[in-house]
């Protein structure tokens, strides 16, 4: 388990005990806002090979029985995203998918507009991204990503080919993010900020679990810590890595890995089910 806390004071088995104390208290009135890939599923070679962590199924299932909303705030595709991960079971499961721009409840999927922006995107990378690099692009239909897990040195590979990218995109309107392994291009007014904003507003919850992974979980914790009061509880969750250690180091708590923050969401789900 990870040590990083920004809750000064507080030694890291309190802050442990703090979050299953205040995720437990009021299930009706908890949310959790949970990043997928590298957080309830460890990083694949590939996102079709990204199987959630054990155990995961049955503690959402089982925090959701109690009255607590379930959110995936991902930025894979809703439907690639409930293929791979069978989370479709989660009783009131909300999927915000593309970093918002595509949102699925209940068995319906609502997404912004296609612009023919894309097209142009999709033709250029496939000149711009050479499959002799061992690079490949991943097409989400509203964000396209290109990934480096696997090559020699993703960073370096990565970086030879993002300024031109930049150079393409940033006049279509479009944005392009880091990521692990990867550099994303997706709409630019989207991130996981205004969707952690979103749900609490449409949920009104006491208190928060927001759980992450990548530098795209950053905006989420920066929105948590913005909710904070003595009337709300937020807490922010970083799962370690070396490849993105800025997020653990930034996030309340910190766990090693995806069965780590499964362990810790099955202690909240018993706390939950004491009488």
């Amino acid at each position: 388990m990870g040590d990083g806390s920004v809750r000064s004071g507080l030694a890291v088995p309190d802050i442990r005990r703090q979050i299953i104390r205040d995720l437990s208290r009021a299930p009706d009135q908890s949310l959790f806002a949970l990043d997928y890939d590298g957080t309830l599923a460890p990083i694949a070679s590939r996102p079709e090979y990204g199987r959630p962590a054990g155990g995961v199924l049955e503690v959402l299932t089982a925090l959701a029985s109690h009255g607590a909303t379930i959110a995936l705030v991902t930025g894979r595709e809703a439907a690639a995203l409930l293929r791979v991960s069978g989370l479709a079971k989660v009783p009131g499961l909300r999927v915000y998918a593309l970093y918002g721009a595509q949102r699925w409840y209940d068995g319906k999927t609502d997404s912004e507009p296609f612009a023919h922006e894309w097209d142009e995107v999709r033709s250029f990378l496939s000149t711009a991204v050479r499959p002799s690099t061992g690079l490949w692009v991943e097409d989400k239909g509203l964000s396209l990503v290109v990934h480096a897990r696997g090559v020699e040195d993703p960073s370096v590979a990565l970086a030879e080919v993002r300024p031109a990218i930049e150079a393409f995109v940033r006049p279509l309107g479009l944005d392009v993010h880091s990521g692990r392994a990867v550099v994303e291009i997706r709409l630019s007014e989207f991130d996981k900020g205004r969707v952690l904003s979103d749900l609490v507003g449409d949920t009104g919850a006491s208190a928060v679990l927001v759980a992450g992974d990548d530098v795209g979980d950053l905006a989420a914790f920066r929105a948590a810590r913005s909710f904070r009061s003595e009337q709300r509880a937020m807490w922010t969750v970083g799962i370690a890595s070396d490849e993105a250690p800025e997020v653990s180091q930034s996030a309340d708590f910190s766990v090693g890995s995806p069965d780590e923050l499964v362990s810790l969401l099955a202690e909240i789900a018993r706390a939950t089910a004491r009488p």
